[in-house]
Order: C-alpha cells, then structure tokens, then sequence
C-alpha cells in the first residue's frame, strides 16, 4: 500500500504513525498471561484486527494463545498463506496466499462461539473449524511462551476485543474505497468496548517503558493488559519501532531477490542485507 494511493479519495485518511519490527533472527515476541476466570477459554467470542507487512518470506506466527507447544494461532507460510492451527489441526483452506512483500495486510480475525473467521482485507477465507483448549497466554509474534518459530516482519495498529464480534468495515476499522482499496480507520472504542481482556497497541515509542531488565509494552485501551515485550530495542538509531506504517508504507530490501540463489539473507524486517 503507497501513499499515493490516498491522492484520489477526499478526505484524508486516519493515520497510523508507527509499527512494531519483529525479527525472526532476535526472536522478539510479546506476551501477557490471560486473567484467571476471565479467560477467552471461558467466552469464545473475540475480534482480533491488525495490519501486517512481510519480512522474512518464512513461517510467521503471528498472533496466539500460546503454551510451550501451540495451543492456538494465526500464522503465515509461503506455502499456505494464512491460517489457523490448533494442535497442528489447519483451519483455513483459502487460496489466498498473500505472498505481497511489498505492501500492508489488514488481518481482521473474530471467533463467535469458538468458530473463527478471518478477513484479508476484507476479504474473508473460507473455514469450517472450532477450537477448543484456548487457554494459553497471549503470545504476538511468535508460537510459544519461550519465541519459538518467531515472526519477521511488522505490525501496526492491533487491537483485541474480548466478549464481543464486530465488523471490519461497519464498526471502523477500515474503509473500502471505490477503487477497491482498503485504508484504515479509527474505531474510536471505548475502554468498555474492549472487554476486560481487551487490549490496543499502537506501537508510539512512549508506550515503552524499561525496568530493569524487563520492558513493558502499555495497552492504549484504559484495560492497563499491559504485555511483555521480549527482546526488543525501543531506543536508538536502529530501534524496533519504526514508522514505516499503512499510511506511510516505507520501500525496504526485496526478499524475493534474496531468494534467488545468490546465497544473500535478509533479516530486520527487510532492513539489513546479509
């Protein structure tokens, strides 16, 4: 997505000002343990929405509530695009591989009574599966509590809404133009609307706090789910907050020209040529 795709509409559209870099090689990953009694295991009703830019054109885990194994995610391979596992158990069988390096995914996913269903760009896939078992800490980024199968690549403006299913488009989170393109909104949801597991991220550098050793990623909700952000550099010159975004979609390295025999390796989300 390029900015010079808003010069057409008429009005200017909501923007995202930053996005969080994830690096396969580094494993960085953020979590947060679900709330006893208050688990998504207990009310199967979710929307999860996203937006999300290839790094490494490898197997990504994106989002999931997660154990030492999976208990439950949203990935990404080459070989199949998006899907939903649980317990190694495949969800979504759509022939949309979104393999695009080059531009950013709108990932809206929502589960209504343990089923789920996931939209690209508004566009929903096909599935047919119920999970069970979801209670494992919230894991972004990676498969496991510890990072294992870690991402690469960037995220921007998530958010999770426990208890409740919303709409893509009629509750805000993004605009379908009449050239068919998708550009983002702002749902403008209360702290209520989120739910008491509920959370939002907008990846700003002052949403990061360091203590010691540990650093904290703060929900913008008004829940405070605040989660732990794993390995992660949120200062300095080649810190992992980046301001590439849907609305200021950044040109980076091209990973499929490192795929083409010539022995390179791409890591960073796209930013470093090894």
């Amino acid at each position: 997505m390029n900015t010079s795709q808003y010069w057409f509409g008429t009005s200017k559209p909501y923007q995202i000002e930053n996005s969080l870099r994830f690096n396969g090689d580094t494993a960085n990953f953020l979590s947060r343990a679900q709330t006893s009694g208050s688990t998504v295991n207990d009310d199967k009703n979710f929307t999860f929405s996203t937006w999300y830019k290839h790094g490494d054109l490898q197997e990504n885990c994106i989002f999931g509530l997660h154990t030492s194994p999976e208990n439950w995610l949203l990935r990404w391979s080459i070989s199949n695009g998006f899907d939903t596992r649980q317990s190694s158990v495949q969800a979504f069988t759509g022939s949309h591989k979104a393999r695009d390096p080059y531009g950013w995914y709108h990932l809206f996913l929502t589960m209504t009574n343990g089923t789920v269903k996931l939209f690209i760009n508004n566009v929903e896939q096909p599935t047919s599966f119920s999970h069970t078992g979801l209670t494992g800490n919230f894991v972004i980024g990676a498969e496991t509590n510890a990072g294992g199968t870690p991402m690469d690549g960037l995220l921007a403006e998530t958010h999770f809404v426990y208890g409740t299913v919303l709409n893509a488009v009629n509750d805000n989170f993004i605009e379908v133009t009449d050239e068919n393109i998708v550009i983002p909104k702002d749902p403008k949801l209360s702290t209520a609307d989120y739910g008491s597991e509920g959370w939002y991220f907008q990846y700003k550098p002052a949403h990061f706090t360091t203590s010691g050793s540990t650093t904290t990623l703060h929900d913008q909700s008004g829940n405070d789910n605040d989660f732990t952000a794993h390995n992660f550099t949120t200062t300095g010159a080649n810190n992992d907050v980046k301001q590439d975004s849907p609305t200021v979609n950044y040109a980076l390295l091209d990973p499929l020209w490192s795929q083409a025999g010539y022995g390179s390796t791409l890591r960073d989300g796209n930013q470093q040529l090894v």
